[in-house]
């Protein structure tokens, strides 16, 4: 990409000093499993030539960054946090009811080939594993993103966005926390909201359940993206190397510190 519509600069917020790179290292893990999440670059402010601090600039979840990036001239519907962003919600709702008229006949094929065929199903389910893996804090309450293409055949996707409380922070999820369980399945822990609905009415499905499993076979093991059985070498600590070296010089510099693991 050499054009960039809409921009933000991130501060971080709940990692807003050290280590400061996991936003970016989640969504840039979601692209290492082959699929679209805004990446950004860590650069420095200066305002009238005096140093102010570092920031996170990545692109934004709106029409401009999915037509730019699905190759698309066309318009699009685009949800984020259960509010209407871009388009309507008219297609957003005719796929939650084919999903719940599936949940409760899930004996169905056509049921569920007509709930399936709204949803890029493999990248939502390589979502919910991401912010699954990372024990996302405020989530799946808060912080997702939800877009279509307005074509008929268009397919919803749900992409990370604000992921810096990820990894455990504060102690929140520890790794042993039951997301699924807890926060998936029977929306006791964080909150609901509509994208983990659309979890529960797909989990109802044995089918979504063999999909699922798939995905987990994929992407934990084999050295593949969430396999840290060799954490010296895994894919998660290559990527956040890689972003702590760049990074490294500029924390020293700004907050006197060395990266926290």
């Amino acid at each position: 990409m050499k054009s960039f519509d809409q921009l933000r600069p991130r501060a971080g917020k709940n990692d807003i000093q050290n280590p400061w790179i996991k936003d970016e290292l989640v969504r840039r893990l979601f692209n290492d499993m082959g699929h679209k999440s805004v990446r950004g670059t860590i650069n420095t402010l200066y305002l009238n030539g005096i140093y102010k601090g570092f920031f996170n600039t990545v692109e934004r979840y709106r029409e401009s960054y999915f037509r730019s990036h699905f190759d698309s001239n066309n318009a699009w519907d685009i949800r984020i946090n259960d509010g209407l962003e871009d388009g309507d919600g008219i297609e957003w709702t005719s796929m939650m009811t084919t999903m719940l008229t599936m949940s409760q006949d899930v004996a169905s094929k056509p049921k569920w080939d007509a709930a399936v065929a709204k949803v890029d199903l493999n990248e939502c389910i390589d979502y919910w594993l991401m912010n699954i893996y990372m024990g996302m804090w405020d989530w799946p309450n808060n912080n997702w993103v939800a877009a279509r293409e307005r074509i008929p055949a268009g397919v919803w996707r749900l992409h990370i966005w604000d992921a810096e409380g990820s990894f455990g922070h504060g102690g929140v999820k520890p790794p042993n926390y039951d997301t699924i369980l807890t926060d998936l399945r029977t929306n006791s822990g964080t909150g609901t909201s509509q994208q983990s609905e659309m979890f529960r009415r797909l989990y109802a499905s044995p089918e979504f359940k063999l999909r699922f499993a798939d995905r987990v076979n994929k992407w934990f093991f084999n050295g593949q993206v969430l396999d840290d059985r060799v954490p010296a070498t895994c894919k998660i600590k290559l990527r956040s190397d890689e972003m702590k070296g760049p990074f490294a010089t500029l924390l020293t510099y700004t907050h006197s510190q060395t990266f926290s693991e």
